[in-house]
């Protein structure tokens, strides 16, 4: 797709969950809206985490959302590795990931609270553990094995591709 094409999908997703907000109200959950969103901008392949990352961002948009929805998230591959690796640190976490969220997120929020007198973490929603989680994952992976040829970042362009470093690697 070109630039306009994109812009044309993302306006008209934007007037599709307007659409269907005003029409049946916010959505009850994160997973009926990734859905949602994944079918409003399905052109050729069911873009699945597309959708999620963008059904997240929606969650800032007032009114999108039921209150009860936001203490909850679909969690992704990334999220899902990040949260495991907590486990490790932390035994205590429940095993149901749901709840394992949620714990993070209030904890996060006493943490706050009690370290520095204000409540500057109370808009952190379940939404923000997970993308939280998929980071320290990512973290933990570079710290752990470094990077590779194949994930190499040149900050200056940060236009090489994996088929780029792999071939200067090999030079």
């Amino acid at each position: 797709l070109n630039r306009r094409q994109v812009g044309s999908r993302i306006a008209s997703l934007g007037a599709a969950v307007a659409d269907r907000v005003s029409e049946q109200g916010a959505f009850g959950d994160m997973a009926e809206a990734s859905d949602f969103v994944a079918e409003a901008m399905t052109f050729g392949a069911r873009p699945q985490f597309s959708a999620n990352e963008t059904a997240k961002d929606l969650a800032y948009v007032p009114g999108v959302f039921s209150e009860d929805a936001l203490s909850r998230c679909r969690l992704g591959p990334g999220a899902r590795k990040g949260l495991a690796l907590v486990r490790k640190l932390d035994e205590g976490l429940p095993t149901d990931d749901e709840e394992a969220v949620k714990q993070v997120c209030e904890r996060l929020r006493r943490t706050e609270r009690e370290g520095l007198g204000e409540d500057r973490l109370e808009w952190m929603q379940a939404i923000d553990v997970e993308q939280a989680l998929c980071e320290f994952a990512k973290y933990e992976a570079y710290r752990s094995t470094g990077i590779t040829p194949m994930k190499r970042f040149s900050p200056a362009t940060g236009t090489e591709t994996p088929a780029a470093a792999k071939a200067e690697a090999a030079a």
